[in-house]
Protein backbone atom coordinates (compact mmCIF):
# COMPACT_ATOMS: atom_id res chain seq x y z
CA UNK A 1 0.00 0.00 0.00
CA UNK A 2 0.97 3.06 -1.13
CA UNK A 3 2.23 6.03 1.77
CA UNK A 4 -0.73 9.20 2.04
CA UNK A 5 1.09 12.62 1.58
CA UNK A 6 -0.05 15.73 2.88
CA UNK A 7 1.14 18.76 1.77
CA UNK A 8 1.65 20.73 5.01
CA UNK A 9 1.76 24.88 4.25
CA UNK A 10 2.57 27.30 6.70
CA UNK A 11 5.65 28.57 9.20
CA UNK A 12 8.33 27.01 10.28
CA UNK A 13 8.22 27.56 14.40
CA UNK A 14 11.93 28.11 15.72
CA UNK A 15 11.38 25.48 18.82
CA UNK A 16 9.64 22.66 17.20
CA UNK A 17 6.34 22.84 18.85
CA UNK A 18 3.95 24.47 16.57
CA UNK A 19 4.21 24.87 13.18
CA UNK A 20 5.68 23.07 9.85
CA UNK A 21 7.24 21.39 12.79
CA UNK A 22 4.09 19.98 14.41
CA UNK A 23 2.21 19.15 11.33
CA UNK A 24 5.16 16.74 10.44
CA UNK A 25 4.86 15.27 13.85
CA UNK A 26 1.75 14.65 13.86
CA UNK A 27 1.23 13.12 10.05
CA UNK A 28 3.93 10.82 10.78
CA UNK A 29 2.30 9.84 13.84
CA UNK A 30 -0.85 8.44 11.86
CA UNK A 31 1.36 7.04 9.12
CA UNK A 32 1.41 10.24 6.75
CA UNK A 33 4.32 11.51 4.62
CA UNK A 34 4.30 15.42 5.31
CA UNK A 35 5.71 17.22 2.65
CA UNK A 36 5.93 21.10 3.43
CA UNK A 37 6.18 24.64 1.79
CA UNK A 38 7.40 26.94 4.30
CA UNK A 39 5.78 30.70 4.15
CA UNK A 40 7.09 32.19 6.76
CA UNK A 41 10.35 31.65 9.71
CA UNK A 42 10.07 32.62 13.29
CA UNK A 43 12.78 33.54 15.89
CA UNK A 44 11.28 32.43 18.98
CA UNK A 45 11.76 30.68 22.12
CA UNK A 46 9.01 28.95 24.10
CA UNK A 47 8.56 32.31 26.00
CA UNK A 48 8.97 35.27 23.22
CA UNK A 49 8.37 35.91 19.71
CA UNK A 50 11.56 37.70 18.69
CA UNK A 51 10.66 38.30 15.12
CA UNK A 52 9.34 37.10 11.72
CA UNK A 53 9.68 36.81 8.26
CA UNK A 54 7.97 36.11 5.44
CA UNK A 55 9.29 34.15 2.29
CA UNK A 56 8.87 35.85 -1.08
CA UNK A 57 6.04 35.10 -2.43
CA UNK A 58 7.25 33.56 -5.70
CA UNK A 59 9.26 31.06 -3.61
CA UNK A 60 5.98 30.22 -1.81
CA UNK A 61 4.66 29.03 -4.75
CA UNK A 62 7.28 27.49 -6.59
CA UNK A 63 7.44 25.47 -3.10
CA UNK A 64 3.94 24.60 -3.60
CA UNK A 65 3.93 23.81 -7.56
CA UNK A 66 6.64 21.64 -6.87
CA UNK A 67 5.27 19.51 -4.17
CA UNK A 68 2.42 19.13 -5.65
CA UNK A 69 3.83 17.89 -9.15
CA UNK A 70 6.36 15.94 -8.08
CA UNK A 71 4.45 14.06 -4.72
CA UNK A 72 0.84 14.33 -5.56
CA UNK A 73 -0.59 14.96 -2.25
CA UNK A 74 -3.54 13.62 -1.31
CA UNK A 75 -4.44 16.35 0.81
CA UNK A 76 -3.12 19.68 1.96
CA UNK A 77 -3.13 21.54 5.54
CA UNK A 78 -2.28 25.01 6.08
CA UNK A 79 -1.46 26.99 9.07
CA UNK A 80 -0.03 30.12 9.73
CA UNK A 81 0.12 32.29 5.97
CA UNK A 82 1.67 35.52 7.21
CA UNK A 83 -0.44 38.04 5.41
CA UNK A 84 -3.32 38.53 3.06
CA UNK A 85 -1.33 38.19 0.13
CA UNK A 86 -0.14 35.05 1.05
CA UNK A 87 -3.37 33.68 2.05
CA UNK A 88 -4.52 34.71 -2.08
CA UNK A 89 -1.60 33.05 -3.10
CA UNK A 90 -2.18 29.79 -1.26
CA UNK A 91 -6.01 29.79 -1.77
CA UNK A 92 -5.47 30.11 -5.92
CA UNK A 93 -3.24 27.47 -5.77
CA UNK A 94 -5.34 25.36 -3.28
CA UNK A 95 -8.44 25.75 -5.64
CA UNK A 96 -6.45 25.24 -9.05
CA UNK A 97 -5.23 22.09 -7.49
CA UNK A 98 -8.78 20.51 -6.70
CA UNK A 99 -7.41 18.65 -3.82
CA UNK A 100 -8.96 18.98 -0.25
CA UNK A 101 -8.26 20.82 1.88
CA UNK A 102 -8.13 22.09 5.83
CA UNK A 103 -7.45 25.33 7.39
CA UNK A 104 -5.67 25.59 10.36
CA UNK A 105 -5.66 29.72 10.54
CA UNK A 106 -2.59 30.31 12.93
CA UNK A 107 -3.16 34.55 14.07
CA UNK A 108 -1.55 34.41 17.05
CA UNK A 109 1.65 32.29 19.19
CA UNK A 110 1.13 30.58 22.42
CA UNK A 111 2.57 33.25 23.70
CA UNK A 112 0.50 35.75 22.66
CA UNK A 113 2.40 37.45 19.81
CA UNK A 114 0.12 38.60 16.72
CA UNK A 115 1.51 36.14 13.46
CA UNK A 116 -0.97 37.48 10.99
CA UNK A 117 -0.21 40.83 9.05
CA UNK A 118 -3.30 42.49 8.40
CA UNK A 119 -3.57 45.85 6.04
CA UNK A 120 -7.22 46.27 6.78
CA UNK A 121 -6.81 46.69 10.83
Amino acid sequence: MKRKIVLAIGGSDTCGGAGIQADIKALASIGVHGATAITAVTDQTTKTVYGMKRLALDFIESQINHVLSDLQPAAIKTGMLYDTATVRLVGEKIRASGIPAVADPVMVATVGKELFKNEYQ
